[in-house]
């Protein structure tokens, strides 16, 4: 298991306890970290001479200020296709002031930095740094990195499932037994509404028993706002299922509120 975690991961404490309990994990640096105070030395110090070893071209989503989290620190953005520099060093950085005083005091980790090269102008270019204890040494160990920081927004549509989806944090279970007993119940219906809707998004033309089983696709033919043909597509399986949880036709495309709080 790899824990991916955005800017407000980083701290030192954290970091200290996941390397001395082995686990395994991707965190987005938010500041640039002393390496030295004496040598006036950062880690961006460190990150300007390291040798580029990757190029590769991905995609950016599209940002709008409607979808950001409550940070300020992204902008909007428009879809684009971005030519990406990674580059990767190992470094030891020293206990910080407001970390506990019986955290070691140096920690030694990877940092993959991901630059964006030559950005279009006036828009904020992509700039990651990221700590793990994940290897470096070779071309894909850089790769798999990035790309498991980059299922960090899929990580989060998974959260978005189960917590607006499933209204989880609205069933007002009184005990850890019952607030666990509901989340193994939500945690499946959340990976398969999620599993639908990409579907439905990717390839929407696919059969819906491709990824409903054929009792769901039964229920879902008889409920009152299912109206599923026999052959129905992933998308119709989508539509059936937003339609039960309260999707009118002028509203657009489903999001996950009110998704299945009816299921």
């Amino acid at each position: 298991m790899v824990h991916v975690m955005d800017r407000e991961a980083d701290a030192y404490d954290l970091i200290a306890a996941l390397i001395t309990t082995g686990r395994r994990f991707v965190i987005r640096s938010a500041t640039d970290r002393w390496i030295s105070r004496e040598e006036n030395l950062r880690l961006s110090d460190l990150l300007a001479d390291a040798r580029v070893t990757v190029e590769r071209t991905v995609v950016l989503s599209k940002r709008t200020k409607k979808n950001q989290a409550l940070t300020t620190k992204q902008s909007a953005r428009e879809a684009r296709t971005a030519r990406l520099a990674l580059s990767a060093i190992t470094v030891k950085i020293p206990r910080t002031k407001t970390a506990r005083s019986d955290a070691p005091a140096l920690l030694e980790v990877n940092i993959v930095q991901v630059r964006e090269i030559q950005p279009p102008p006036d828009v904020e270019p992509v700039h990651w740094k990221l700590i793990t204890c994940e290897p470096i040494s070779k071309r894909t160990d850089l790769e798999r990195v990035v790309d498991c920081y980059r299922a960090r927004w899929l990580i989060e549509e998974y959260f978005k499932a189960i917590k607006t989806g499933c209204a989880f944090e609205k069933r007002q279970m009184e005990s850890l037994h019952t607030l666990l007993n509901t989340l193994a119940i939500t945690i499946p219906i959340a990976w398969r509404l999620l599993l639908l809707r990409t579907l439905a998004r990717q390839a929407p033309d696919i059969l819906a028993s491709k990824v409903l089983t054929k009792s769901q696709l039964a229920i879902l033919s008889k409920r009152r706002y299912g109206h599923l043909p026999p052959k129905a597509t992933v998308r119709e399986a989508m539509l059936a299922v937003a339609r039960m949880g309260g999707l009118l036709r002028q509203n657009g495309e489903p999001g996950w509120i009110g998704t299945c709080q009816r299921v």
